[in-house]
């Protein structure tokens, strides 16, 4: 009976700290700015430097205080690589759980993946479109 007990007793502490990962998605391209096809020659992809995104939420007691969102884990990674990056490709999204049952837990949504640059500044679009001047006219 005592050796139970103590099974028990030595068995809850990895049972009450335990957590939980598990890869969500794999994805050979993926962004959350406007990238334009047609200009597909002007960016450039880094190979073997990966940048990391994490987004969290918390739980206090047993109720969850937000939602991590990929969005903004796609957008931190994309923040870390430089200003001229759109997008990641050979992107993976990994989720990790952990929880002290009543305390305190967490979830987060992590995001890794190659940086995609934009080499070329971006072609401006129809540069009067709210201005009532067409390109290449003259005004008056």
């Amino acid at each position: 009976m005592k050796t139970r007990l103590l099974c028990a007793l030595a068995l809850a502490p990895a049972l009450l700290l335990s957590s939980c990962s598990s890869r969500l998605l794999e994805m050979s391209v993926a962004g959350s700015k406007n990238v334009k096809l047609s200009e597909a020659t002007s960016y450039v992809a880094s190979h073997n430097q990966p940048t990391v995104g994490k987004h969290r939420s918390h739980i206090f007691l047993v109720l969850p205080i937000g939602k991590p969102n990929v969005d903004h884990a796609l957008d931190r990674a994309l923040e870390k690589a430089g200003p001229n990056a759109v997008a990641l490709y050979n992107m993976t999204l990994d989720e990790t759980d952990w929880y002290i049952p009543f305390i305190y837990g967490q979830r987060i949504y992590t995001v890794k993946g190659d940086p995609v640059f934009r080499t070329a500044a971006p072609q401006p679009e129809a540069a009067a479109a709210g201005t009532g001047s067409a390109p290449g006219k003259a005004t008056e």
